[in-house]
């Protein structure tokens, strides 16, 4: 098919890009009939402890993420405690689960991102974890009919009385 060019030139290309992103040195793993090669990005979810070898997240020794445009969370010292951040993404969801309960593509429109999976994990999941957003049917939780809601103490986020 004539894809590849079989010198090896791309890989010095990509060990140039990642570092010029400020990422980790790819891994090169030598497996039994093919090679791994690992290329760690940006950890967009903070509270997913990712270590190299594994599907996901960036080594120790990265450069931290610019997180100015996700939802915010932090984990806080070393506890389970999580602190979420009131960005402008979250005052968005907020504001749309306030005005009626919605489902999770509505929700995620509204930030112009798709209802992919990682996106409901890295932008409606901490709100519910810090009870700010709830499901409508909590026993039922992958329901096609599934909708968020804001709760009380999300209201108050959303007015600037908490958080």
């Amino acid at each position: 098919m004539n894809l590849m060019e079989e010198w090896g030139t791309g890989i010095p290309g990509v060990f140039t890009a990642v570092a010029s992103e400020g990422l980790p040195t790819p891994e090169i793993t030598e497996l039994p009939k093919s090679m791994r090669f690992t290329i760690f990005i940006k950890n967009h979810h903070p509270q997913i402890e990712a270590t190299p070898g594994t599907d996901r997240g960036v080594q120790e020794n990265s450069k931290p993420t610019d997180k100015s445009d996700e939802v915010g969370v932090q984990v806080t010292g070393l506890s389970n405690e999580v602190g979420v951040q009131v960005t402008d993404q979250v005052r968005t969801l907020l504001q749309r689960a306030a005005q009626a309960p919605r489902s999770r593509v509505e929700l995620l429109s509204a930030l112009g991102i798709t209802s992919h999976p990682a996106n409901v994990k890295r932008h409606i999941a901490p709100l519910l974890q810090a009870g700010w957003l709830e499901k409508t049917q909590p026993d039922s939780p992958r329901s096609p009919t599934q909708r968020y809601q804001i709760t009380d103490t999300g209201r108050q986020v959303l007015d600037g009385s908490m958080a």
